[in-house]
């Protein structure tokens, strides 16, 4: 875990260092806070994209974001600033802040270097995400291809998926300096840079107004409450958010202040950058381009351009051929879902809501305290805050049109409020772009929440040492086929990817997550559908499908799929065939067998 910090701070200052140079062709004076963040953010996302297009032989969706950083550049150059921040002192602030977000995630708990494995439940709740996301850190790394089908182990490599890739290649890129488990880079390295990069950008929308160390202190105050303290109804606290809120809101934050100080240009090229990191920002792109193109230079409208054309290519050209994880439904049956799923009133309660929510709120007090003057004259500017407007609409239309085609629906939601609730930290900028102090302190000291830093983390884990020993000594080095045989195990909802096509278990971090139980008989999870839901059921009956032909004896079927790895639930009718072998474990309720595979 000191190898793990250590290197993360080495990397940090690296990435930050290939940004500038990548940026300015040399490390040149008299640049602001703002320009040292976009520098950390290009230094990371070059050294991303170039580490995976070699990794993938370039077939990887980060060749796009490569020609964007390419093709962008200058426009990443923004003009020298009031306040210059020299890079030895951004240099440090990096550094500081990355150890600093490091412990204040662990809640400062020096334990964590010892047991590390016992706060991860902490770090992210969800132990079925965690597995997954460890799952695809691992695939890249020693697969080299870019999917989140696991099913692929089984039946062989056939294209990459459409999902936001970038920080798990992060993680891999940290595994070829220093190959620690896949979970220890992702929630020790990745998190606290991601969550640092937000702070930081953050403190970057003051930056030029804090011109004395009181008024920094103000600056200061503010990344402390939304790291540490969290904004009540709008951030928890950003120490412990989980993976799609760290990588969802540096990049909103970004975006919104560059227009904010009318960068139009560097805006799009991010917000370019931020459609091939994660899907969901393409609306948002879209809806930019309606706003503004007349703000935006010509060779950026070509660039958009070619990027429309080229976005959908790389997919249509690499996408792997299997049942789609998202959109499962085909393009009539999409339709008739539409149509037939009375949408307008679903849309209807929708908005309901989302027009109550604190974030709406919020949103309409920028609206009100940036537009005021041109609102009294009954004149629309054109300006970031109908942008997000905007976005917060479609998206909410988004999802209620999209709700019953797509189990993943909610996350238009999640950019759309985001986007109302980063218009909180444009509110202080406002203010204290008029110099109201005071104010904006009055308003941190209402909406900080209270929370404890230095509490202690309640740690529990039901964990059989000795199992993990046992699959690390038959997994080191290689991949682990296994299957989890529980005809009766069920679907718990509709987020079929925690229960198929493999197995969630912690202990496949034995061999570094390169261990995959697979659904053997789906006769259990396929009886649960009824328990679903209407609205995704029709989806998740789609996926959930039988990967193996169970009418064939189980040891018939081992063998030709290259098994070696058996979790048999003690009630399973097939334990039978495995009567006379000698269990490798005994679990409370499952038998793991181990068997060699054949040659």
């Amino acid at each position: 875990m000191y190898a793990i910090l250590l290197i993360g701070v080495i990397l940090s200052l690296a990435f930050y260092l290939v940004g500038s140079v990548f940026i300015e062709g040399r490390l040149t004076r008299g640049i602001g806070f703002l320009q040292n963040v976009i520098n950390l953010w290009v230094g990371i996302l070059l050294a991303v994209s170039v580490y995976a297009i070699i990794k993938t032989a370039m077939i990887t969706i980060l060749v796009l974001l490569l020609l964007v950083i390419v093709f962008f550049r200058k426009k990443f150059t923004l003009e020298k600033a009031q306040n210059p921040f020299g890079k030895l002192r951004f240099g440090l602030v990096l550094a500081g802040t990355y150890v600093l977000v490091f412990f204040i995630q662990v809640n400062f708990q020096l334990d964590v270097f010892a047991h590390p494995l016992d706060y991860l439940k902490h770090l992210h709740g969800d132990d079925g995400e965690r597995y997954i996301y460890s799952h695809i850190v691992s695939l890249l790394y020693y697969e080299g291809v870019e999917t989140i089908s696991v099913e692929a182990v089984l039946k062989g490599f056939t294209g990459v998926s459409l999902y936001h890739f970038a920080e798990f290649w992060l993680a891999s890129l940290f595994k070829t300096v220093h190959n620690a488990n896949s979970d220890l880079v992702l929630f020790y390295f990745v998190f606290p840079l991601l969550k640092t990069l937000c702070v930081l950008t953050i403190y970057s929308i003051y930056a030029d107004k804090l011109d004395t160390y009181k008024r920094k202190l103000l600056g200061v105050f503010i990344v402390f409450g939304f790291l540490v303290l969290g904004l009540r109804w709008i951030f928890p606290p950003h120490a412990v958010a989980d993976l799609r809120a760290i990588v969802l809101l540096p990049f909103l934050i970004l975006i919104a202040k560059l227009l904010y100080d009318k960068q139009y240009d560097a805006a799009c090229g991010f917000l370019l950058i931020a459609g091939i990191e994660n899907v969901l920002f393409l609306p948002a792109a879209g809806l930019y381009l309606l706003l503004f193109f007349d703000k935006i230079e010509k060779r950026t409208l070509y660039l958009f351009g070619a990027y429309v054309v080229a976005y959908p290519l790389f997919f249509l050209l690499f996408k792997e051929r299997v049942m789609d994880k998202y959109m499962t439904l085909s393009l009539l049956e999409t339709f008739q879902t539409i149509i037939g799923d009375a949408p307008a009133k679903r849309i209807f309660r929708i908005f309901l809501i989302a027009f109550l929510s604190y974030q709406f709120k919020v949103l309409l007090s920028f609206l009100l305290l940036n537009n005021y003057p041109a609102l009294t004259k009954r004149l629309w500017v054109r300006d970031v805050g109908y942008w997000l407007l905007l976005c917060f609409v479609v998206y909410h239309v988004l999802f209620g049109v999209f709700q019953n085609l797509s189990v993943d629906a909610y996350q238009f939601t999640s950019v759309g409020v985001g986007l109302a609730a980063v218009s909180f930290f444009f509110v202080l900028a406002r203010l204290i772009d008029q110099g109201k102090y005071i104010v904006s302190l009055v308003i941190m000291l209402l909406v900080t929440d209270y929370t404890y830093p230095f509490g202690q983390i309640k740690t529990s884990r039901a964990y059989e040492g000795v199992l993990e020993e046992k699959l690390k000594k038959i997994g080191e080095g290689k991949v682990l086929k296994g299957l989890f045989v529980d005809e009766n195990s069920s679907l718990k909802d509709q987020f079929f990817l925690f229960f198929y096509p493999t197995h969630v278990t912690e202990y496949a971090r034995a061999n570094d997550y390169r261990t995959y139980l697979f659904i053997y008989d789906v006769t259990g999870q396929r009886k649960s559908l009824d328990k679903i839901e209407p609205g995704p059921r029709k989806i998740v009956s789609r996926i959930v499908q039988p990967l193996f032909p169970v009418d064939r004896p189980i040891l018939e079927n081992i063998q030709k799929y290259g098994i070696s790895v058996v979790w048999i639930s003690k009630t399973s009718k097939y334990l039978t065939s495995f009567q006379g072998k000698k269990p490798l474990y005994v679990l409370p309720d499952f038998l793991v067998y181990y068997l060699e595979p054949a040659n």
